[in-house]
């Protein structure tokens, strides 16, 4: 699998975090967020004109962070950005 690109944000209030990967020949987009006791991430396939998700947290077998009153550190949150990215290529390779 090829990262295309990576952009990431990891502040005290919020994270958002995205990575192009390709994969035989597929566009592949990760998008992590994290802000207000919420935590998302999305697996989404390019499939030539729009993008489609294909997986979220659930499906990688994570839950979500949503305690307000254990909020995740910058760094923390980039590492479990970077645990759900590599979560998600292998799910994606399961199936493409």
């Amino acid at each position: 699998m090829k990262q295309l690109t990576r952009n990431k944000l990891h502040k005290a209030g919020r994270s958002h975090d995205v990575s192009l990967v390709e994969y035989e020949g597929r566009k592949i987009k990760l998008t992590y967020k994290a802000y207000n006791a919420a935590e998302i991430h999305h697996t989404e396939l390019f499939d030539g004109t729009k993008w489609i998700q294909i997986a979220n947290l659930y499906d990688l077998g994570e839950s979500p962070n949503s305690s307000a009153y254990n909020i995740l550190s910058p760094t923390e949150r980039e590492a479990r950005a970077d645990k759900l990215n590599t979560k998600a290529k292998k799910y994606i390779k399961l199936f493409l």
